[in-house]
């Protein structure tokens, strides 16, 4: 008889032994691994989004040094340019050049405005309104010309609407043109 009592002994101390062992696993693992992991998880992903944000700052960075060059050849031609802009006070005479340059290569100019002039840093831009009619090639030369003859115009906007039915391919435009000119007071009217 005393065989299967000591194995029943055994046997409820092995239970409590095996008890004890999973409770110090449990309280190991909830105490200490499991902060680890969790910890070890969050590093991992500040790692991530570390190497993310050093990509992302590289990519600036080249952008920044792309810029900073284009400004320096800017500045550059800026300095070797032969381009002096015209006091605000030669609108008249410049609204007038365009009208000429618009009538010289097919154009019909059917309304003509400017706009105030709006401040910049270097300079101020004059908004030019044209309206007529012409056609594709007409208004293409006109645009070709306009560019060589008056380099401080630019082109903000062009629309050509062609008319049906009409043989000759015309049809009615719309160009915004920004002229460049000089800061200074405004001697001219507008």
């Amino acid at each position: 008889m005393r065989t299967p009592l000591k194995a029943r002994a055994f046997w409820q101390l092995d239970a409590v032994g095996i008890a004890v062992c999973l409770a110090a696993t449990l309280a190991a693992y909830l105490g200490g691994a499991k902060p680890l992991v969790r910890d070890y998880q969050h590093l991992v992903a500040q790692q991530e989004q570390l190497q993310t944000e050093q990509e992302h700052a590289a990519k600036l960075e080249n952008a920044l040094t792309a810029l900073r060059e284009q400004l320096q050849t800017v500045r550059r031609a800026l300095d070797k340019g032969t381009l002096r802009l015209k006091p605000r006070s030669n609108l008249n005479l410049h609204v007038a050049q365009i009208s000429a340059l618009a009538a010289q290569n097919g154009l019909q100019i059917d309304d003509i405005q400017t706009s105030p002039a709006q401040a910049r840093t270097h300079y101020q831009v004059v908004p030019v309104h044209l309206a007529g009619s012409g056609t594709y090639r007409t208004c293409t030369t006109f645009l070709n010309h306009l560019r060589q003859t008056l380099p401080d115009t630019s082109v903000a906007s062009f629309s050509l609407t062609t008319t049906a039915g009409k043989p000759s391919g015309g049809g009615t435009f719309r160009v915004d043109l920004q002229w460049h000119a000089a800061l200074g007071p405004s001697a001219g009217a507008e």
